[in-house]
């Protein structure tokens, strides 16, 4: 059997919880693809924890992750990609897949993003979550892409859509062949956790809360200096 690899990080960056609508919480019944995130999957993720070695670290001024190597940049070069999702509502897809997961699948592995190999599509998730939809009744929530790299994994560039240059208007395309779904699975989301930014229904300047959030800020700064130190 083929080795696999899946992404053992938490993608924490994904999660700064500034509100939630209690609506979140009734269920939605939809024949698009708009289903927005429930309060009930951000509750059951587990809070980021900070470890030992990078709460001693000292903060470094200021963090650009795209400054590194790890967010997807153009073929063979240092030039930033920038995806634009143009009149889709692939917005989740993008930053979820794109930006987020290429980064920490590849700085886990220690490889650039500057390959079609080693950047991995939006359109593979949306396009499958999206039900025909390009519009806002195509829009998938965090939620359904995260559990969509759970279960199914990411799918590369190169594989998706070969030597062409991927475009996100290419929305409604479900890729052929065994091996290309053989290959996403090997690049499955592990886990994730939540960083509570949250604030309660009524929130007036209360002092504990303002004490959670400086302290969750704090931990959301010590795990991005630490993150890109590894």
């Amino acid at each position: 059997m083929k080795n696999s690899t899946i992404l053992k990080a938490s993608l924490a960056g994904l999660l700064f919880m500034f509100s939630i609508s209690v609506s979140y919480a009734q269920e939605v019944t939809s024949t698009s693809g708009y289903y927005p995130s429930s309060a009930e999957y951000y509750e059951s993720l587990p809070v980021l924890t900070i470890t030992p070695q990078s709460r001693s670290l000292t903060l470094p001024p200021a963090v650009d992750n795209s400054t590194k190597p790890y967010f997807p940049q153009k073929d063979n070069s240092n030039v930033l990609y920038v995806y634009h999702q143009k009149t889709t509502a692939a917005c989740q897809s993008v930053a979820t897949v794109w930006n987020t997961f290429t980064y920490e699948i590849n700085r886990l592995r220690n490889v650039t993003s500057n390959l079609q190999e080693t950047r991995y599509v939006p359109n593979f998730s949306f396009n499958h979550l999206n039900h025909g939809f390009a519009d806002w009744q195509g829009y998938t929530s965090l939620e359904k892409v995260q559990k969509f790299l759970k279960e199914t994994g990411g799918m590369s560039d190169a594989e998706f859509d070969g030597p062409g240059e991927n475009d996100i208007l290419d929305l409604w395309r479900w890729p052929t062949g065994y091996d290309l779904y053989y290959n996403a699975i090997k690049n499955k989301l592990h886990h994730v956790e939540r960083i509570d930014m949250s604030l309660p229904s009524g929130y007036n300047g209360e002092p504990d809360v303002i004490a959670r959030l400086e302290s969750n800020l704090d931990n959301m700064k010590h795990y991005l200096g630490s993150a890109v130190k590894v």
